[in-house]
């Protein structure tokens, strides 16, 4: 008979296996198919000092979301430091790699953190993903529209004017409904038929009604700085690999990109897959080097996701999970 404690080794050891086995062949796949070496620059016409900054911009990108996660455990009671949050969102990224839209991002972070703390722990993800998922669509919005307005020949010319009136209700609506859930979600509650998805959003509910103005405020402006630096370690690949693309046009591209990428559904083995088409999608609107545009798509997404994935996956298996991490 195994123990619940071998069990779990076991069980931790399994988990660590498939995610690495997953990463590997991920990085097979796309390295052989997606990639045309011949149409790469030479060695020494890469900038390499910008691959530099996306390296020391990654930790800063989970830095971010860290800080996030430590204001509402704190916020719960819980007498966290900064490094057990940390190590928990890093834990969520190695299981976040598995699901449609990061879901087990929830999942990894619960591994890290004892028994009595994963309910408080549960809803704090839940808020700090749907302050991110408000700040990509907050500034996605406005970027997707500034795009159409700059792909020449597209047939959706819009003026300024109804560009700007359009990315600014649409940005309100989603600020209305991250500031105002708490009068939206009951709404919403009476009209579920569904008696284990009313009693979810309730329980949201409690948990958005027990972080403070100051809170949200908080999480949605980490969020904010959060979105910021991905999309300029995307910006700063592009630039790696020598892209010749205007500023607008990029910036507009990139902010297109995450945003189509949050709201289109995929399942957890096609992510890259989806980020690749979306990429080549929206920069060929500008450019005929889709082949970097995908080596940029690619690189972003092993410093991004594949790195911190295996770093968590490292966190998993040496962390004793019967006390606080």
């Amino acid at each position: 008979m195994f123990s619940r404690s071998s069990m779990f080794k076991w069980m931790k050891w399994l988990l660590g296996l498939a995610i690495l086995l997953y990463l590997f062949f991920v990085l097979r796949d796309h390295l052989k198919q997606d990639l045309s070496w011949s149409d790469f620059p030479s060695i020494s016409a890469l900038n390499w000092w910008a691959l530099i900054f996306v390296f020391f911009l990654m930790p800063l990108n989970w830095a971010l979301e860290a800080l996030k996660w430590l204001r509402m455990m704190r916020r719960n009671g819980e007498n966290w430091s900064f490094r057990q949050a940390f190590n928990c969102v890093m834990a969520g990224t190695s299981t976040a790699i598995f699901t449609p839209n990061r879901l087990g991002d929830v999942a990894g972070r619960m591994v890290l953190v004892s028994g009595e703390n994963r309910e408080d722990a549960f809803w704090a993800t839940v808020l700090c993903n749907s302050s991110q998922l408000s700040a990509l669509l907050v500034l996605g919005i406005p970027g997707l529209f500034f795009f159409i307005q700059l792909v020449p020949d597209s047939g959706l010319e819009f003026s300024s004017t109804a560009v700007f009136l359009a990315s600014a209700g649409l940005t309100m609506i989603v600020l209305l409904f991250f500031y105002r859930a708490s009068v939206i979600i009951p709404v919403i509650i009476d009209l579920l038929p569904l008696k284990t998805w009313r009693e979810y959003l309730q329980k949201t509910l409690a948990v958005l009604s027990n972080a403070s103005l100051s809170d949200l405020n908080v999480l949605l402006l980490l969020s904010m700085l959060r979105t910021l630096t991905y999309a300029f370690q995307y910006f700063l690949t592009i630039l790696f690999f020598g892209v010749k693309l205007g500023l607008a046009e990029t910036v507009a591209s990139i902010l297109a990109v995450y945003l189509l990428k949050t709201v289109v559904p995929y399942l957890p083995a096609m992510g890259i897959l989806v980020r690749a088409e979306l990429s080549l999608w929206v920069f060929s609107a500008f450019t005929d080097e889709l082949t970097l545009i995908l080596a940029a798509s690619f690189l972003i997404w092993v410093i991004n996701v594949v790195l911190p994935a295996i770093w968590g996956y490292f966190l998993i298996l040496t962390t004793n999970i019967k006390g606080k991490s």
